[in-house]
């Protein structure tokens, strides 16, 4: 009995036996050389992207471990957390310098009270001269022979948005001394005083009653001597 095909399996039979009995061993055997190659390149091809999809995968998980990592050694704080320096508390960050000469100051700050005063503080490594000088904008602070350690402590201290007559803060070096430059939306004069810890930092406040402010902007007045 005859064998029925399908018309397109008929016709792939037929071609495959035409180019049987006229293609020579030779060329035949160059043709299957040419399909087996052209499948190992794709093959090859896909290998290849499925290394460098792997690859990158890997560096990309070991840029964030590797980041991870460096984050913890230099002890990366909460956002929200304050791990700054606490005027009578004895613990403070590794990066500030110990007390001694020359005198440096390490941190400015500032402090809410739970009476509604407000404090200005700035830590110095030892004991200095000061003077309080007030001037068009507010006052200066005038500290004399002492250095600025660190980029974070010439940061400008923005108060606008605390119940505080002072707006703004910032520490300027002039030749030997320092000036701790504050802007006020009101003329407060605040009480000035000095502590030396048993720690050997010096401390300087600046002690502002309590205060409502109207305005959170800042006055137009520059601060000059």
């Amino acid at each position: 009995m005859k064998k029925r095909f399908p018309k397109k399996m008929a016709w792939a039979t037929a071609n495959e036996a035409h180019f049987l009995e006229n293609t020579s061993k030779s060329e035949m055997f160059g043709h299957f050389q040419r399909v087996f190659y052209n499948a190992c390149m794709v093959l090859l091809g896909q290998m290849k992207r499925c290394f460098f999809v792997g690859l990158l995968s890997v560096t990309v998980v070991s840029g964030v471990s590797a980041e991870n990592s460096k984050e913890k050694k230099e002890g990366s704080v909460p956002q929200g957390q304050y791990k700054g320096v606490v005027p009578g508390v004895s613990e403070v960050p590794a990066h500030v310098a110990k007390p001694g000469r020359p005198v440096k100051a390490t941190w400015p700050g500032f402090q809410m009270r739970k009476d509604g005063s407000s404090r200005l503080f700035l830590q110095l490594t030892g004991p200095t001269d000061t003077n309080l000088l007030q001037t068009n904008a507010g006052f200066d602070v005038h500290i004399k022979s002492a250095k600025i350690q660190g980029k974070n402590t010439r940061r400008k201290l923005d108060t606008r948005f605390f119940d505080t007559p002072m707006v703004e803060a910032r520490l300027v070096k002039k030749k030997n001394d320092l000036y701790l430059k504050v802007i006020e939306r009101e003329k407060v004069m605040p009480k000035l005083s000095t502590e030396l810890n048993k720690e050997g930092y010096y401390y300087l406040y600046l002690d502002f009653p309590k205060f409502e402010s109207k305005s959170n902007d800042a006055p137009s007045a520059t601060t000059k001597k």
